[in-house]
């Protein structure tokens, strides 16, 4: 079959398809719902478990002197790793800015 004849069935598939009233039965009405809240119960699912971690590894705010020098550094430390604010007591944008 070439190329040409099956892109006329399908747009005549398709023009048929137009022309029918569009109509949902009783047991399409129901697998939708039931996909609905599957779909909100993971979600809220997923939401909590977020959450829940969020809770639990809260960000600890630290001021040490950690580098050496005269003023102490500022970060937030989360999961084992460090975001620094300040360092040696002068906002860390100096630094980028240089």
């Amino acid at each position: 079959m070439s190329l040409e004849k099956e892109l006329k069935e399908i747009k005549s598939a398709l023009e048929e398809l137009k022309s029918r009233p569009l109509s949902v039965t009783r047991a399409g009405l129901y697998i939708m719902t039931f996909l609905a809240m599957g779909y909100s119960c993971t979600a809220k699912k997923d939401a909590h478990d977020t959450l829940e971690l969020l809770e639990k590894e809260k960000p600890l705010l630290v001021e040490k002197n950690v580098l050496g020098g005269a003023a102490p550094e500022t970060f937030y430390e989360i999961n084992g790793q460090r975001v620094y604010l300040k360092i040696d007591g002068k906002p860390v944008e100096q630094y980028c800015n240089k």
